[in-house]
């Protein structure tokens, strides 16, 4: 075959290929995803089951090649998003089940349809539907299939993933092992990369930043657009984007607080993109006092937004961002899924995650007897005292568990969830 008129990049992706199946190496987005046991096991159980994650996280490979013989039909084809929003009854009539809808939510008619072929025949696995942003009450879904829907969420792809080890089911307990399963260096390489299977596979910053480009101009003058609804601006939104990118470039867990333009048009806004998971959102606990912190949907977008990632506040920040999704892709794989939270004093330093009344904090500094692991574990200290635990977690760049008798501090390495 001759390559000789090929783009470089083409070029590139062919040998790269080459490479990979020559010494079995998969690539990313044909590595295997640990949601795909809990998806077979739901399909036994419901009716009608949802995948949703950020767009382009791979939920429609993840179904491609988990369930192959299953139709799937996508509306991001304008064939079928026509025809579907046309008629859905005729549209269904045309694809039997069971059957794949990819980007359901583009064509809400759907959703009365789909409610009343299953009511008629109570069969699992009639429907999977992915979506891009969540189900809303607006457009009726979220009511039309309220006890019919099955609920599992994609996230980006976690270290172990991406380097294809295994999955560990102890995500269910705090402290599963004693060291990490991935170095210190491996962890701050993913950091930039992202979890995206794109951009994961991008070696170049220029052609990641090309990447992100066309993805965040796709993602806020289409997908925001329509889940936000009237009197919408990509200017703003844009604005707001950049401002979030600048607070964590400065090391700081943002919230509303930081804008200083109309703070109910900015949740709004926020809300929106919490809804299509371009942001998570973490409340404040309980038992503390602050308002509610937002994060990016991917350690990757968060760089993009933040354009200047060798600071100390942003590289903190993107240690924070992938151990949140850590955590959270391991508890949702385990089919334990659980609501974190962030904690902060009336005037004290917040501690970025709690899970089951248990503080962790976050710190990029290794020497564990210096000023700054003290610094960092008062606060702990504070949580631990105010949330009643019996011991607190120091996410540190370290190799080992670290666990001293008397002392309820923990440290624990920034791989240890992964």
């Amino acid at each position: 075959m001759c390559y000789a008129f090929l783009p470089v990049n083409c070029i590139k992706v062919l040998l790269l290929r080459m490479i990979c199946a020559i010494i079995a190496i998969p690539m990313p987005h044909e590595r295997s995803r640990f949601l795909t046991p809990r998806l077979k096991k739901s399909m036994k159980l419901w009716p009608c089951l949802g995948i949703f994650g950020l767009r382009q996280v791979g939920k429609t490979t993840l179904l491609k090649k988990s369930l192959p013989e299953i139709p799937l039909i996508s509306l991001d084809s304008e064939v079928h998003l026509s025809a579907a929003q046309k008629s859905a009854k005729t549209f269904l009539a045309r694809h039997p089940c069971p059957l794949v809808i990819d980007e359901v939510q583009k064509a809400p008619g759907l959703f009365d349809e789909i409610k009343l072929q299953v009511d008629h025949k109570r069969v699992p696995g009639q429907f999977i539907l992915t979506g891009s942003s969540s189900f809303q009450s607006k457009d009726q879904s979220r009511e039309s299939l309220t006890g019919r829907l099955g609920v599992l969420y994609l996230y980006p792809l976690t270290l172990a993933e991406a380097h294809q080890e295994s999955f560990s089911s102890a995500h269910a307990q705090t402290l599963h092992s004693l060291s990490s399963r991935f170095s210190i260096q491996q962890f701050t390489q993913s950091l930039e990369l992202g979890g995206l299977p794109v951009p994961m596979f991008l070696r170049s910053a220029d052609e990641r930043k090309s990447y992100w480009e066309s993805w965040a101009e796709t993602t806020v003058y289409r997908d925001l657009q329509r889940v936000y609804g009237s009197n919408y601006d990509p200017e703003i939104a844009f604005q707001i984007l950049y401002k979030i990118g600048k607070i964590l470039t400065d090391g700081e867990l943002v919230t509303i607080r930081h804008f200083s333009m109309d703070k109910r048009k900015v949740k709004k806004y926020l809300e929106a993109m919490e809804r299509i998971f371009v942001l998570k959102r973490l409340l404040c606990h309980e038992a503390g006092q602050g308002e509610d912190a937002y994060f990016f949907g991917d350690t990757g977008l968060a760089s993009y937004f933040m354009k200047e990632t060798l600071s100390e506040g942003a590289f903190l920040s993107l240690v924070r961002h992938k151990i949140l999704f850590e955590i959270l892709a391991g508890l949702e794989y385990s089919g334990n899924r659980q609501q974190l939270a962030y904690f902060k004093s009336k005037a004290g330093t917040p501690v970025e995650f709690v899970w089951n009344d248990i503080p962790i904090r976050v710190m990029t500094e290794s020497k564990i007897g210096s000023s700054a692991f003290t610094y960092h574990s008062r606060p702990l200290l504070g949580a631990i005292q105010k949330l009643k635990s019996k011991s607190g977690i120091l996410v540190a760049p370290v190799d080992e568990i670290v666990a001293e008798k008397k002392n309820p501090v923990v440290i624990v390495p920034w791989g240890h969830w992964s």
